[in-house]
């Protein structure tokens, strides 16, 4: 009799441990639907990877998959031709179902540009470097160099410099905006100059996004789109990013996806190339080449020939620090 109950305990403790097993390595069910963001049309065959488990949406851009309750997973969604995007899977007890409705952005050249401006209002912090070259009636040309940086206590600073490309300084000038001064320095001035920032009520400077209004001025898709190839550029021991090392560095690789775009040949030629980081997709840096039309008479002044836009965006979500400088009257 004894050895009756002792085999049901034993049987017991085994299918309970098993019923425990069971639940923990499948008790949170995860389900939903995968959509396009411009069309809200399902997705059909998107990679759904959750744990050590990958499967695909049907037709109908359904997926359903069980997964354990420890440890806290990661559901990620891929699909060439779309941004990919990685979520938590967080629950609350053993049994529970969670529903997620997944909206997948396509890679078009025009979502790419109102990406990255919409990503801009989220960074706490983040530094922005471009330079806008405007060749006029060549040879002559401008550059205008442009550094934007935003610390994680809000304060903005940003210079602009022109420069005649013969190594003379056409214009420049610095601006900081603090929370309760703003601060402005020009070419001609040794010294900063502070004001209230209750008192004014704007300000004369160049944020990205008035930068990346000219990547997407025509608000269209270009004619052709493409991935050409995988591309090393590199994180330097400041934080920037550059094609190449900079000298007695040893910067960290950082691998890019290079994204070319061109539209058809018309009265302005204009293409452009986008470096997307390898796993999330977001814009990093990008190049735009504008060429007047063909049989520009280069006898009027102020004609424009070519401009080439260039950026880099770095330090995103990272310590950034504005220097906040000591005026006369502080």
């Amino acid at each position: 009799m004894k050895k009756k109950v002792l085999f049901f305990l034993v049987g017991f403790f085994v299918v309970a441990v098993i019923l425990v097993w069971f639940l923990f390595a499948t008790g949170v069910h995860v389900y939903g639907t995968i959509e396009d963001a411009l069309t809200q049309k399902p997705i059909s065959n998107v990679s759904v990877v959750l744990g050590k488990q990958t499967l695909f949406s049907d037709d109908k851009g359904k997926f359903n998959a069980y997964t354990s309750l420890m440890p806290k997973q990661i559901i990620s969604f891929t699909k060439e031709g779309y941004k990919p995007l990685t979520k938590p899977v967080s629950f609350s007890r053993i049994i529970e179902s969670k529903e997620y409705k997944i909206v997948l952005e396509p890679l078009s050249y025009v979502n790419i540009i109102n990406s990255i401006t919409e990503d801009l209002q989220t960074y706490s912090s983040f530094v922005f470097q471009s330079s806008w070259q405007q060749y006029i009636n060549m040879p002559d040309q401008e550059i205008t160099y442009t550094k934007y940086v935003l610390d994680p206590q809000g304060v903005v600073y940003c210079k602009m410099l022109t420069d005649d490309n013969k190594g003379k300084a056409v214009s420049e000038k610095e601006i900081i905006i603090a929370p309760q001064k703003i601060y402005y320095k020009t070419l001609r001035d040794e010294d900063w100059v502070s004001f209230d920032a209750s008192e004014i009520r704007g300000t004369e400077l160049q944020k990205p996004q008035d930068l990346l209004i000219l990547f997407n001025a025509s608000m269209e898709d270009p004619s052709e789109f493409r991935e050409e190839e995988l591309v090393n550029w590199y994180i330097n021991e400041d934080g920037s990013i550059s094609k190449e090392p900079l000298n007695n560095q040893e910067p960290q690789v950082y691998p890019l996806r290079k994204f070319v775009a061109t539209w058809p040949t018309g009265k302005t030629e204009q293409s452009a190339i986008l470096y997307l980081t390898e796993q999330g997709y977001d814009l990093v840096a990008g190049e735009l080449h504008i060429t007047a039309p063909i049989g520009l008479d280069e006898d009027k002044p102020g004609r424009m020939n070519e401009q080439i836009i260039t950026f880099k965006l770095s330090m995103m979500n990272q310590p950034v620090h504005v220097d906040i400088p000591l005026t006369e009257d502080e």
